[in-house]
């Protein structure tokens, strides 16, 4: 793993130092609002096996504030795929579709968080995001046997008034995609490349805080864009109230 840092202007800052660490293999990076850096990652196959947290400051060095390793790892799950800060604490998502809660005081598990620190989604296949509500509830979406799938956690458990078993799909002809955003009002957005028999396009779905289909977004629910072959690969809000959707082909439109 290399963490560098970069300024504004699209170069290496000199007031980061630069990280490296060749026993684990790098997924993502998240930083929180105070420049805090977690790396997230797996160990490699030829040292071993499990998850790895880095922990950073805001100058490239080991935050042994955290604890005194400067990061956390256990032997399950074997990768971290992509996780959001939440105040006091970071959530990930490993393989296996299992989503912990870790604190960022010691970098363990926190007990409050489903079973052990864990919580495991029926029915997905592939988490990919995650993100907390304007509640402080975490939403995560990916893709699963029904196509695109995404999920809520409240008070460290499954919320059944999302969707009345906590998680819901949209396919079933959904090939790729599934992260999400959040958009107004935390409207769940949902990126859902799909295939018919005209090809091959990108949708959106848009949900509502009970984790049903928007019936005033696009068609009772779902946007699909007029570009064949978009492979867009993530999907943002920006400030201006429109939604930007990012892969081969860069695309914005209205909320």
């Amino acid at each position: 793993m290399i963490a560098r840092g970069y300024g504004l202007d699209g170069l290496p800052d000199p007031a980061v130092t630069d990280y490296v660490n060749i026993a684990v293999y790098s997924t993502g990076i998240l930083v929180n609002g105070a420049g805090k850096v977690a790396a997230l990652g797996r160990t490699p196959p030829s040292v071993g096996t499990g998850w790895q947290v880095v922990w950073l400051d805001g100058t490239g060095h080991l935050d042994t504030s955290v604890n005194a390793n400067g990061s956390s790892s256990d032997a399950t799950p074997d990768t971290l795929l992509a996780g959001t800060y939440d105040r006091d604490s970071l959530y990930a998502i490993g393989s296996g579709d299992v989503v912990f809660r870790l604190l960022c005081a010691g970098g363990g598990y926190d007990a409050s968080f489903g079973a052990n620190g864990r919580v495991s989604f029926p029915g997905s296949a592939g988490l990919n995001s995650a993100r907390i509500d304007s509640k402080g509830r975490l939403i995560v979406g990916g893709l699963g046997g029904a196509g695109a799938f995404v999920g809520r956690v409240a008070r460290g458990q499954l919320d059944k008034s999302f969707a009345t078993q906590g998680y819901t799909s949209y396919g079933p002809n959904v090939t790729s995609g599934g992260t999400i955003t959040l958009g107004p009002d935390d409207k769940v957005l949902q990126l859902a490349n799909l295939t018919d028999g005209a090809g091959n396009h990108c949708a959106v779905v848009r949900r509502l805080e009970d984790g049903t289909l928007d019936p005033s977004f696009g068609q009772a629910g779902v946007a699909t864009l007029p570009v064949l072959d978009c492979g867009a690969t993530d999907l943002t809000t920006t400030s201006d109230g429109k939604l930007l959707l990012g892969g081969p082909k860069t695309l914005r439109i209205w909320l």
